[in-house]
């Protein structure tokens, strides 16, 4: 089995549910619910992977604090093989707030600093160790993309709500061999989709909640699968989510309309749960789930 790197990515947050989104205006608001719980694209990634049996280690920076004790609890108790880098300026925490229509509004209340406290040659080290990197668009993970490409490995990257102009997201897609990223902020998303296949990248998934997602690859025309239909509990973690039931699918030489399939049921899975991972998701489910939508083509 090929093993996995996820490098960057960890928050603490607190996750408050609304009838609807804030308008922008003075106002008093009820919540329906509200909880805390681990997040971050690095943790729901990693996660997924172990859920599904997938050989992965993820590095994270927390703090010596509440936060990331509960972090370090939550990987142990998921069997996260973990690298952690403890920094003094303390852990990442959000407040998200979300909708009954999957909206949501991320406020980061104590982003992660520019350069926090980490042990370089043992994250490269762990590069030098895996078979696949998933590189996080986490500022400090920028130092690593030359090291990464010197090493010749595949290089996943979910660019998430890029923009097709960002500068700052330019440094990671210039490194990929594959390339996730929303059209949420993306009008033009096809035509660069198509452009990236001519420019060699091996993979490109385009994500767009509820209407589904979209793929191509160096092997493959444009694939659409539909989003599965599902209760909304909480969006957070569906992108990632989706990303690792690709991989996983991709790993096992999956087509990508199988494994576009696995995406979409796995980020399925994840809205329905208060919970960054579902606790009813495996790689057996999984499979079951996949064979079941096989039979019904």
């Amino acid at each position: 089995m090929m093993k996995v790197l996820v490098v960057g990515g960890a928050s603490y947050d607190t996750l408050i549910h609304l009838n609807q989104l804030p308008q922008g205006n003075s106002q008093t608001i009820f919540a329906s619910s509200s909880w805390h719980t681990p997040g971050s694209t690095g943790i729901g990634k990693a996660v997924a992977m172990q859920k599904l049996g997938m050989d992965v280690s993820l590095q994270i920076v927390i703090g010596s604090d509440f936060e990331g004790r509960k972090i370090e609890e939550y990987l142990s108790e998921n069997h996260v093989n973990s690298i952690i880098d403890v920094d003094s300026d303390g852990t990442e925490t959000h407040v998200n707030l979300m909708d009954n229509q999957g909206g949501r509004i991320s406020i980061y209340t104590h982003p992660l600093r520019m350069n926090p406290s980490i042990d370089i040659s043992r994250i490269q080290r762990a590069m030098e160790e895996a078979d696949i990197l998933v590189m996080n668009i986490i500022p400090y993970v920028k130092q690593f993309l030359p090291y990464a490409l010197q090493l010749k490995k595949p290089i996943w990257v979910d660019l998430h709500d890029y923009d097709g102009i960002s500068e700052y997201h330019r440094s990671f897609l210039d490194v990929a061999n594959v390339v996730f990223f929303s059209s949420d902020q993306f009008p033009a998303w096809k035509s660069w989709m198509l452009k990236q296949k001519e420019l060699g990248k091996e993979l490109i998934v385009c994500t767009h909640g509820k209407d589904g997602a979209d793929g191509i690859s160096s092997e493959s025309d444009m694939i659409h699968v539909e989003a599965f239909p599902a209760t909304v509990v909480d969006s957070n973690g569906a992108g990632d989510h989706f990303f690792a039931g690709v991989m996983w699918a991709i790993e096992r030489k999956y087509s990508l309309q199988d494994a576009l399939l696995c995406g979409a049921l796995v980020g399925a899975a994840c809205v329905e749960s208060p919970e960054i991972s579902p606790s009813t998701l495996t790689e057996t489910w999984l499979l079951e789930q996949l064979q079941e939508r096989r039979g019904s083509r």
